[in-house]
This record gives C-alpha cells, sequence and structure tokens, in this order.
C-alpha cells in the first residue's frame, strides 16, 4: 500500500500505470484525463507542494498529462478552475507559491467576497439549502417571518459553510414546519466565552485563582486569547467604575504587584481610563436629546491622554440595542 500523502494526490489527479506501486491493481485514468473537454475545479491550490505545483504548471503548458509509471503523455483538454483563501501574490512574493504557475492560472481573476459583504445572497442560499433539506426529508417546512431578517444580519466568519450549518440546524430544532430560530455556532461559542471570563473574574475576586498563573502566564503561553484578557478587564472595570486601583485589589495584587499589572495592560493594548462624565454627559445630551448611562471608554496610547482626552479625540458612539447605555470607542490621531 501507498503511503505517500503527495504521491497519492498525484495517482488521482493524472492516474496511474497497474503496477507502478503497490496497490495499483489495474490502469487507472487520473481527474485530469475524466475532465476531458470539461472543467475541472481544484480547491485550496495555496496547499499544494512546490513539486505539485510544478506539474500542474507542466499540464497547463503542455495540455499533456502522465500517469504516475508511464512514459508517454496523453493529451488533454480541460477548463481549469482554481480557488484559495488565501492570496497568491502575496504568497508568491514569499515563496510560497510559484510565480510562473500564478501567471498561468491568473487568466480570469474572480474575487468572491465573504457573505457578510454580500447579505443579498443570504435569503437565496438559504431557501436553496431549504430546499435541499425539504427535498431529502420528504418535509415541506419553512422559513417563519422574520428569520431571514435576521439571518442576514449576521456576520457569518464561516461564511456559506456556516450558514448551511445554521439552516441545517434550525432545520432539524424546528417542532413543527415553521423554521423560526437558531443559534449560530459563533454565538455559543460567545456565550461559552463569557461564562468562562465570569468564572475567572469570580474567582480571581475571591482569592481561589492567582492573576499571574491562571491570567498572564496562560497568555504568554498563548492558552488564552488578548480577546478574553480584555474582556476580563472591561468586566473588572464595569465592576469598579473604572477604577484599576480597585480592580487590581479585588485581584489581590498590591505594591509592586500593581504597577506590574498596570505594565502588562499597557503593553497588551488592555489599559482603560474614565473621561470626565460631566462632559461626556453633556456631549451626549446635546447630540442625542435624551439620558444616558456612561461606560468607560477604551483608548490607545494612555499615556499621552491627560485631562483633555475629550477635547483631543474623536468619539464613535454606539448603542447597544435592547439597552438604554453607550459604549465609547476613542482612538488618538496619528502623528
Amino acid at each position: 500500500m501507498w503511503n505517500d500523502p503527495e504521491g497519492l494526490i498525484e495517482a488521482e489527479l493524472f492516474g496511474v500505470k497497474k503496477g507502478s506501486y503497490t496497490g495499483a491493481v489495474a490502469d487507472r485514468p487520473g481527474l485530469f484525463e475524466a475532465a476531458h473537454r470539461g472543467t475541472i475545479f481544484l480547491d485550496e491550490i495555496s496547499n499544494t507542494t512546490p513539486a505539485l505545483q510544478a506539474k500542474l504548471l507542466r499540464v497547463i503548458q503542455e495540455r499533456e498529462v502522465r500517469r504516475i509509471g508511464e512514459t508517454r503523455d496523453r493529451p488533454v483538454d480541460i477548463r481549469l478552475i482554481v480557488a484559495s483563501n488565501t492570496n497568491l501574490e502575496a504568497l508568491a512574493r514569499e515563496g510560497g507559491f510559484r510565480r510562473d504557475l500564478l501567471y498561468r492560472l491568473n487568466v480570469l481573476h474572480i474575487k468572491v467576497p465573504p457573505l457578510r459583504g454580500r447579505r443579498d445572497d443570504i435569503p437565496m442560499l438559504a431557501h436553496a439549502f431549504l430546499q435541499k433539506l425539504n427535498a431529502a426529508n420528504k418535509s415541506k417546512k419553512y422559513f417563519a417571518p422574520g428569520f431571514i431578517s435576521n439571518l442576514a444580519k449576521q456576520n457569518f466568519p464561516g461564511n456559506v459553510r456556516e450558514l448551511q450549518n445554521a439552516i441545517e440546524r434550525a432545520f432539524f430544532s424546528a417542532k413543527g414546519s415553521a423554521v423560526s430560530e437558531v443559534l449560530l455556532e459563533t454565538e455559543a461559542k460567545t456565550n461559552a466565552d463569557h461564562d468562562e471570563v465570569q468564572s475567572w473574574f469570580k474567582d480571581l475576586s475571591e482569592g481561589r485563582r492567582d492573576f499571574w498563573s491562571a491570567v498572564h502566564t496562560r497568555y504568554k503561553r498563548r492558552d488564552i486569547s488578548r480577546e478574553k484578557v480584555l474582556a476580563l478587564v472591561d468586566l473588572g472595570l464595569q465592576s469598579t467604575r473604572g477604577s484599576y486601583k480597585t480592580l487590581a485589589s479585588r485581584f489581590h495584587l498590591k505594591g509592586r504587584d500593581y504597577r506590574r499589572f498596570m505594565d502588562f495592560l499597557r503593553r497588551n493594548g488592555a489599559c482603560w481610563i474614565s473621561a470626565p462624565i460631566a462632559k461626556l454627559q453633556s456631549m451626549l445630551n446635546d447630540a442625542e436629546g435624551t439620558s444616558w448611562q456612561l461606560s468607560t471608554i477604551r483608548t490607545h496610547g494612555i499615556d499621552s491622554m491627560k485631562k483633555y482626552v475629550v477635547e483631543s479625540l474623536p468619539v464613535i458612539l454606539s448603542r447597544q440595542s435592547g439597552s438604554r447605555h453607550v459604549r465609547f470607542a476613542m482612538f488618538s490621531r496619528g502623528k
């Protein structure tokens, strides 16, 4: 039996001659021959090895394939379509992809944006997946009012595959004929991450965990993400009304540990600062004509921000749906 993964890929693409390796019990054409006078689609072309790229280049240039174990070439007439989720030009500049192969492939380049960049496609794709599921399961389920509009608001970082999974999950979870709601994988992960951060905060506050071993060391080992550290700091500052000293005290960090704690936050972009509440309240009331509960302001370059933080930086307001709360994001001007 042949255990060379690259050799197996070549066998699938170009074919094999009987007896060319153990297990090759018969002549077998490859996909290029099978696609003669048709189209062949190769996904994730960026994952191919340099050796395979050289053989693909030869097929494109010569319009011939040679089966493994043979010495004669076989003509093929195909339309070749390839796809990649990485920038092949950047990969070629880094030496990870043959530039001559890229030139041969780049006759017609179609850039497909992520699903969040073409939300108008979501209803069409969703209905297509639903029809396929109905046909396979001999059912007549339908989308409830509002389902598609809610679905179109999602970002779908997993693109079409995540959308398809979401439709299937909603389809099989529906108790009746109406498909009404679905919990996206990203939402489930976000909820799980939130619960984990809540647990960390409680353990740190109650002294069951040490910040340096439970958070700092694990972050340095990349066992936990920067986003979770930011979420922990955010949660802590919300509970201390923006006071770092109170947060450090709550985490049982004093003296030198407090300074070390602040250095860690600054180096990793987790610094937050409370802005002059009266000034912000006035700005909001003038702009919105209503009263708002104020949150802390996340900033970059905190060392350079003194008492004129509000006057010197633009404020971006985003209202959280379903609550009378405004989060501020403040970004320092570039020099």
